[in-house]
Protein backbone atom coordinates (compact mmCIF):
# COMPACT_ATOMS: atom_id res chain seq x y z
CA UNK A 1 0.00 0.00 0.00
CA UNK A 2 1.35 3.35 -1.17
CA UNK A 3 2.16 6.26 1.51
CA UNK A 4 -0.49 8.72 0.40
CA UNK A 5 0.37 12.31 -0.19
CA UNK A 6 -0.85 14.41 2.65
CA UNK A 7 -2.33 17.63 1.23
CA UNK A 8 -2.86 20.26 3.48
CA UNK A 9 -6.00 22.07 2.98
CA UNK A 10 -8.30 24.70 4.88
CA UNK A 11 -11.40 23.49 5.70
CA UNK A 12 -13.19 26.62 4.58
CA UNK A 13 -11.93 26.65 1.53
CA UNK A 14 -13.55 22.80 0.27
CA UNK A 15 -13.53 23.68 -3.40
CA UNK A 16 -9.40 24.22 -3.56
CA UNK A 17 -9.26 20.38 -2.17
CA UNK A 18 -11.81 19.43 -5.01
CA UNK A 19 -9.97 20.82 -7.87
CA UNK A 20 -6.97 19.12 -6.01
CA UNK A 21 -8.67 15.81 -6.58
CA UNK A 22 -9.59 16.17 -10.34
CA UNK A 23 -5.72 17.76 -10.76
CA UNK A 24 -4.33 14.45 -9.10
CA UNK A 25 -6.86 12.03 -9.81
CA UNK A 26 -4.46 8.87 -9.97
CA UNK A 27 -2.83 9.31 -6.94
CA UNK A 28 -3.29 8.20 -3.64
CA UNK A 29 -4.02 11.26 -1.10
CA UNK A 30 -5.26 12.31 2.09
CA UNK A 31 -6.66 15.68 2.90
CA UNK A 32 -4.98 17.09 5.99
CA UNK A 33 -6.81 19.72 8.11
CA UNK A 34 -4.81 23.48 7.88
CA UNK A 35 -4.36 25.18 10.54
CA UNK A 36 -6.61 28.39 10.64
CA UNK A 37 -3.81 31.12 11.32
CA UNK A 38 -6.03 33.41 12.94
CA UNK A 39 -7.57 31.53 15.49
CA UNK A 40 -4.42 30.87 17.20
CA UNK A 41 -3.09 31.96 20.17
CA UNK A 42 0.09 33.14 19.88
CA UNK A 43 1.32 32.79 23.59
CA UNK A 44 0.51 29.08 23.73
CA UNK A 45 2.64 28.57 20.71
CA UNK A 46 5.80 30.47 22.49
CA UNK A 47 4.57 28.66 25.53
CA UNK A 48 5.67 25.46 23.27
CA UNK A 49 8.65 26.65 21.74
CA UNK A 50 7.04 26.45 18.19
CA UNK A 51 7.38 30.85 17.69
CA UNK A 52 9.63 33.12 18.94
CA UNK A 53 8.00 35.81 21.09
CA UNK A 54 8.92 38.36 18.48
CA UNK A 55 8.10 36.33 15.47
CA UNK A 56 6.04 38.82 12.99
CA UNK A 57 4.69 36.64 10.28
CA UNK A 58 1.25 36.95 8.95
CA UNK A 59 -1.63 34.97 10.78
CA UNK A 60 -1.72 33.29 7.14
CA UNK A 61 1.85 32.52 7.52
CA UNK A 62 1.82 31.28 10.89
CA UNK A 63 -0.95 29.01 10.26
CA UNK A 64 1.08 27.51 7.45
CA UNK A 65 3.79 26.74 9.46
CA UNK A 66 2.41 25.22 11.84
CA UNK A 67 0.38 23.09 9.81
CA UNK A 68 3.92 21.66 8.02
CA UNK A 69 5.69 21.18 11.57
CA UNK A 70 2.73 19.65 12.62
CA UNK A 71 3.56 16.58 10.10
CA UNK A 72 7.58 16.67 10.38
CA UNK A 73 6.23 15.86 14.14
CA UNK A 74 4.17 12.63 12.71
CA UNK A 75 7.04 11.97 10.71
CA UNK A 76 9.26 11.80 13.54
CA UNK A 77 6.85 9.98 16.11
CA UNK A 78 5.51 7.69 13.77
CA UNK A 79 9.48 7.04 11.94
CA UNK A 80 7.59 7.30 8.41
CA UNK A 81 8.45 9.28 5.40
CA UNK A 82 5.77 12.16 4.58
CA UNK A 83 5.11 13.32 1.35
CA UNK A 84 3.43 16.83 1.57
CA UNK A 85 1.52 18.75 -0.58
CA UNK A 86 -0.13 22.45 -0.98
CA UNK A 87 -3.77 21.98 -2.18
CA UNK A 88 -2.52 23.84 -5.35
CA UNK A 89 -0.16 21.23 -6.50
CA UNK A 90 -0.43 19.65 -9.98
CA UNK A 91 1.91 16.61 -9.67
CA UNK A 92 3.01 13.85 -12.12
CA UNK A 93 0.91 10.60 -12.33
CA UNK A 94 4.43 9.11 -12.13
CA UNK A 95 5.46 10.57 -8.72
CA UNK A 96 5.35 7.49 -7.07
CA UNK A 97 7.58 5.96 -9.47
CA UNK A 98 10.29 8.51 -9.40
CA UNK A 99 10.19 8.86 -5.53
CA UNK A 100 10.91 5.05 -5.45
CA UNK A 101 14.02 5.59 -7.72
CA UNK A 102 15.22 8.48 -5.80
CA UNK A 103 14.91 6.66 -2.31
CA UNK A 104 16.95 3.63 -3.84
CA UNK A 105 19.75 6.02 -5.27
CA UNK A 106 20.62 8.42 -2.87
CA UNK A 107 22.00 7.90 0.72
CA UNK A 108 20.30 9.06 4.05
CA UNK A 109 18.87 11.94 2.29
CA UNK A 110 16.71 14.48 4.26
CA UNK A 111 14.40 16.29 1.78
CA UNK A 112 13.27 16.29 -1.05
CA UNK A 113 11.75 18.96 -2.98
CA UNK A 114 8.92 17.99 -5.67
CA UNK A 115 7.69 21.12 -6.44
CA UNK A 116 8.32 24.94 -5.93
CA UNK A 117 7.99 28.29 -7.20
CA UNK A 118 9.35 29.13 -10.65
CA UNK A 119 9.02 33.02 -10.32
CA UNK A 120 12.00 32.68 -7.85
CA UNK A 121 15.44 31.96 -8.29
CA UNK A 122 16.77 28.41 -7.31
CA UNK A 123 20.63 27.82 -5.33
CA UNK A 124 22.28 24.80 -5.98
CA UNK A 125 25.79 23.87 -4.50
CA UNK A 126 28.43 23.62 -6.72
CA UNK A 127 32.32 23.14 -6.22
CA UNK A 128 34.31 25.20 -3.66
CA UNK A 129 31.00 25.65 -1.35
CA UNK A 130 29.69 27.91 -4.52
CA UNK A 131 25.97 28.61 -4.96
CA UNK A 132 24.76 29.01 -8.57
CA UNK A 133 21.43 30.20 -9.70
CA UNK A 134 18.99 28.92 -12.13
CA UNK A 135 15.29 30.21 -12.97
CA UNK A 136 12.36 28.80 -14.50
CA UNK A 137 9.86 30.22 -16.86
CA UNK A 138 6.55 30.86 -15.13
CA UNK A 139 3.03 29.78 -16.67
CA UNK A 140 0.37 31.27 -16.38
CA UNK A 141 -2.69 29.65 -14.46
CA UNK A 142 -5.06 29.01 -17.10
CA UNK A 143 -2.05 27.53 -19.14
CA UNK A 144 -1.73 24.78 -16.37
CA UNK A 145 -5.55 24.48 -16.36
CA UNK A 146 -5.58 23.25 -19.84
CA UNK A 147 -2.46 21.30 -20.06
CA UNK A 148 -1.99 20.04 -17.11
CA UNK A 149 -2.93 16.33 -18.31
CA UNK A 150 0.12 16.75 -20.62
CA UNK A 151 2.10 17.45 -17.58
CA UNK A 152 1.22 14.27 -15.86
CA UNK A 153 1.99 12.21 -18.60
CA UNK A 154 5.37 13.47 -18.92
CA UNK A 155 7.91 10.66 -18.23
CA UNK A 156 11.22 13.07 -18.77
CA UNK A 157 13.31 11.57 -15.97
CA UNK A 158 14.54 14.60 -13.53
CA UNK A 159 17.93 15.28 -12.32
CA UNK A 160 17.87 15.62 -8.53
CA UNK A 161 20.78 18.32 -7.60
CA UNK A 162 22.13 19.22 -4.16
CA UNK A 163 19.75 21.97 -3.15
CA UNK A 164 20.34 24.89 -1.63
CA UNK A 165 17.98 27.83 -1.83
CA UNK A 166 14.44 27.56 -2.93
CA UNK A 167 11.11 29.38 -3.06
CA UNK A 168 7.71 27.66 -2.52
CA UNK A 169 7.08 24.09 -0.98
CA UNK A 170 4.33 22.90 -3.39
CA UNK A 171 5.06 19.40 -2.95
CA UNK A 172 7.80 17.73 -0.71
CA UNK A 173 9.20 14.28 1.08
CA UNK A 174 10.84 14.26 4.27
CA UNK A 175 12.47 11.72 6.13
CA UNK A 176 11.72 11.03 9.70
CA UNK A 177 15.65 12.47 9.81
CA UNK A 178 14.88 15.53 7.91
CA UNK A 179 12.11 15.96 9.86
CA UNK A 180 14.06 16.26 13.02
CA UNK A 181 16.57 18.06 11.60
CA UNK A 182 13.99 20.97 10.45
CA UNK A 183 12.36 21.01 14.10
CA UNK A 184 15.98 21.44 15.58
CA UNK A 185 16.90 23.72 13.70
CA UNK A 186 13.77 26.11 12.69
CA UNK A 187 12.22 25.92 16.14
CA UNK A 188 11.24 28.36 17.67
CA UNK A 189 10.79 30.44 14.91
CA UNK A 190 12.30 33.61 14.93
CA UNK A 191 12.19 35.04 11.27
CA UNK A 192 16.16 35.40 10.60
CA UNK A 193 16.80 35.82 6.91
CA UNK A 194 17.70 33.68 4.17
CA UNK A 195 20.07 34.26 1.48
CA UNK A 196 19.19 35.40 -2.17
CA UNK A 197 19.98 32.40 -3.97
CA UNK A 198 21.38 34.97 -7.11
CA UNK A 199 23.27 36.73 -4.32
CA UNK A 200 24.17 35.07 -1.72
CA UNK A 201 25.35 38.49 0.14
CA UNK A 202 21.33 39.69 -0.43
CA UNK A 203 19.17 39.03 2.54
CA UNK A 204 15.93 37.28 1.30
CA UNK A 205 13.52 38.71 3.94
CA UNK A 206 11.73 35.66 5.82
CA UNK A 207 8.19 35.92 5.87
CA UNK A 208 6.93 31.91 5.73
CA UNK A 209 7.97 28.46 6.52
CA UNK A 210 9.17 28.14 2.75
CA UNK A 211 11.78 30.72 3.80
CA UNK A 212 13.00 29.37 6.92
CA UNK A 213 13.50 25.68 5.76
CA UNK A 214 15.25 27.34 2.79
CA UNK A 215 18.12 28.61 5.65
CA UNK A 216 18.99 25.03 6.15
CA UNK A 217 19.01 23.44 3.23
CA UNK A 218 22.97 23.65 3.07
CA UNK A 219 23.26 21.59 5.88
CA UNK A 220 21.06 19.02 5.23
CA UNK A 221 20.67 16.57 2.67
CA UNK A 222 18.55 18.00 0.33
CA UNK A 223 17.62 17.73 -3.02
CA UNK A 224 16.03 19.81 -5.57
CA UNK A 225 13.84 17.70 -9.26
CA UNK A 226 14.57 19.70 -12.16
CA UNK A 227 12.76 20.04 -13.93
CA UNK A 228 10.02 19.97 -11.06
CA UNK A 229 7.54 17.11 -11.44
CA UNK A 230 4.65 19.29 -9.26
CA UNK A 231 3.61 22.62 -10.62
CA UNK A 232 1.71 25.25 -8.62
CA UNK A 233 -1.34 27.11 -10.11
CA UNK A 234 -0.53 30.02 -7.67
CA UNK A 235 -4.10 31.49 -8.05
CA UNK A 236 -3.62 34.50 -6.23
CA UNK A 237 -6.99 35.69 -6.76
CA UNK A 238 -7.95 32.93 -4.31
CA UNK A 239 -4.99 32.58 -2.34
CA UNK A 240 -5.88 31.42 1.24
CA UNK A 241 -3.05 33.95 2.41
CA UNK A 242 -3.01 37.00 -0.26
CA UNK A 243 -6.63 36.56 -2.10
CA UNK A 244 -10.02 36.78 -1.42
CA UNK A 245 -9.64 33.97 1.22
CA UNK A 246 -7.49 36.25 3.36
CA UNK A 247 -6.93 35.29 6.84
CA UNK A 248 -8.39 38.38 9.02
CA UNK A 249 -6.09 39.66 11.42
CA UNK A 250 -7.80 40.10 14.85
Amino acid sequence: MLNPIRVISLDRTPQRFTDFQKFNSQLPIQRVSACEGGELKKEEYVEAGIFSCDLEYSVGAMGIAVSHIRLWQEAVSESSVRHIAEDDAIIRNDFYQIFAEADATLKEWDILLWGYNDDWPVGLSSYFNAVVSLEGKTRSQNFLRENYSVFQQEKKKPALLPLVSVAGIGLYSISPQGARKLLDKCLPLTQHNAKYAKDTSVPWFNTGIDVEMSRHYEDMNAYLSFPPIALMVNDMENSTIRGKNIFKEE
